[in-house]
């Protein structure tokens, strides 16, 4: 067995033989906390997330089911769903990680570091980040489970608080390491899960747009992983990739505490974890690897309200878009994940955009095209219809600007390998060299050398002389009219359900997609208006970026 690996079981096998005395003795570096002071301990009271239990008729529709209850569940943020009692589906594991095995898969070392403890009324909050490195020795799923059962579960008496014992072992020793299976390509999910099988739903719901477009699927997206988790190992504060719901079912093993914070509370969230961690580099950055853990008291003492379930084999986990969740498993278990869309996700999609552009990082998804490539898309819903209309405009308007300056307008096509339109990327995308958005309505192009490619909205950035400067389209203005004709004839049909589920608070107050309204007026720039100028704003994205 490898050196590292083995130290790392010995110093959790040795925390898991401590009896209650000892854990109540100092291990913290924090001076304040003294042994034997009551006050030391971690402890809080959460509200449990709401459980559902659909009928086998309600569970035979996985996604009308979910979108009937999505309203309620995102007060929430994480919910958890229990299957009729019927459905008992076979465990069928395989992993996609080597090419010679579809039974091995790699482990992954969680070490706590940065950690803070913090005194709170009646109480202390522990706020940490963690690196996570690859091991070198690889494991079956047998031989994990044997590893894990062959040591005392600090979790196993279920009458004892799984809150306590997890932060109050971080809170208290000086160093931890935890070892965790995550982000594994494969499934464990067999044929007769039906419609609840991870692949099938994510394909059968929005998010099919990406088999449909013709681009590759993407693991952990529209493709599952699985994740097979020992005692302690632990998934940090995040959301989903372009903010999308997410499916979570567990096969087999120990529980796993889940964590969630309500969508529209995520900006408080984000300010929380900004003032607890001195971040070198963007915090979003850290949130988006799921590197950082704040204990739930530290949330709540903020007026974060924040709720917990207990996710045991057999059950569904569902979260909700832009909403915060992290957590941590409580033995070893097989867990498997995988994103879908509802039509009402697509508001949030479009405002991560802002955040992703913000710091330079490629959305997953790329959204204008799933929006504009196949026609059918039209009729989905008022939310489809909005996002059009307000991407219609701007386009319409970028395209004035484009003519009354000058700026050569030409139309993508799909012509021969390296020309401007064209892409070397598998996924054919054309990137904005300077905030990584995927443009596919249209892009500023200037020629020579590697040929540098833009976006409208960072045209001021780029010093090019007005000449030199092309404006390509994938729609000509006649289109966009027909468009938007069809896009208003959905959202003047009165039957068309146009509630914003769970939009509350500060969230997408920039965005209003309900009125989309985009001036064609370009601003003035600083610099000489012969050889740079701005163009209209994208709704999406509100110019004021870390690197601006």
């Amino acid at each position: 067995m490898d050196r590292e690996l083995r130290k790392d079981l010995e110093r959790i096998r040795r925390f898991e033989q401590e009896n209650d005395d000892k854990l109540r003795k100092k291990k913290c570096k924090s001076p304040e906390i003294c042994a034997g002071d009551e006050k030391q301990r971690v402890r809080f009271s959460l509200p449990r997330a709401k459980e559902f239990h659909p009928t086998e008729d309600e569970f035979k529709d996985p996604l009308s089911y979910i979108s009937k209850i999505q309203s309620e569940a995102s007060k929430y943020g994480v919910v958890k769903i229990i299957p009729p009692c019927t459905w008992k589906p076979m465990f069928a594991p395989c992993f996609g990680v080597f090419e010679n095995s579809d039974r091995l898969f790699c482990v992954r070392r969680q070490t706590v570091q940065k950690k803070t403890v913090l005194p709170l009324n009646d109480s202390w909050g522990v706020a940490f980040e963690f690196k996570v490195e690859h091991m070198s020795k690889h494991f079956t799923l047998d031989k994990f489970e044997e590893e894990a059962s062959g040591r005392r579960n600090v979790f196993a008496d279920e009458s004892k608080d799984a809150n306590r014992i997890f932060w109050e072992h971080v809170c208290r020793t000086n160093s931890c390491a935890f070892l965790y299976g995550s982000d594994l390509t494969g499934t464990a999910c067999s044929e007769d899960a039906g419609k609840w099988n991870l692949e099938k739903f994510s394909n059968d719901s929005l998010l099919g747009m990406i088999r449909s477009s013709g681009d590759p699927d993407i693991c952990g997206v529209n493709l599952p992983m699985l994740y097979v988790g020992h005692a302690f190992s632990m998934f940090g504060w995040h959301i989903e990739d372009n903010a999308l719901y997410s499916l979570n079912y567990m096969h087999k093993g120990s529980a796993k505490t889940w964590y969630g914070v309500p969508g529209h509370e995520a900006q408080k969230l984000e300010k929380l974890a900004k003032s607890l961690f001195e971040q070198k580099d963007d915090l979003s950055c850290r949130l988006y690897q799921k590197l950082s853990m704040i204990s739930p008291n530290l949330l709540l003492d903020a007026g974060i309200p924040v709720y917990e379930l207990v996710q045991r084999p057999g059950e569904f986990v569902i979260t909700m878009p832009r909403s915060y969740h992290s957590g941590f498993s409580h033995g070893f278990n097989v867990g498997e994940a995988v994103n879908f869309a509802l039509p009402e996700w697509i508001p949030y999609g479009f405002s991560s955009l802002e955040s992703h552009r913000g710091i330079g990082r490629e959305s997953v998804l790329n959204l204008e095209k799933f929006l504009f490539n196949d026609s059918s898309f039209f009729n989905v819903s008022v939310y489809s219809a909005q996002a059009l209309v307000t991407l219609i405009r701007w386009q319409q308007a970028v395209i004035k600007v484009a003519e009354e300056r000058g700026v050569k307008i030409q139309r993508i096509t799909r012509s021969s390998r390296g020309s401007p339109e064209q892409s070397d990327r598998v996924d054919k995308r054309v990137m904005c060299c300077y905030c990584k958005h995927s443009m596919y309505l249209m892009y500023l192009y200037v020629p020579g050398g590697d040929g540098i490619r833009f976006c409208p909205d960072h045209a001021n950035h780029m010093e090019v002389e007005v000449e030199c400067l092309s404006l390509y389209i994938r729609f000509t203005k006649e289109e966009l009219a027909n468009m938007e004709e069809l896009c208003q004839a959905v959202l003047s049909d009165p039957t068309q359900h146009k509630d914003l589920v769970g939009f509350q608070g500060e969230i997408l107050v920039h965005f209003d997609m309900a009125q989309p309204i985009i001036s064609d007026k370009p601003k003035k720039s600083s610099k000489t208006q012969s050889t740079l100028f701005e163009f209209p704003s994208s709704p999406f994205y509100n110019m004021q970026t870390s690197q601006s």
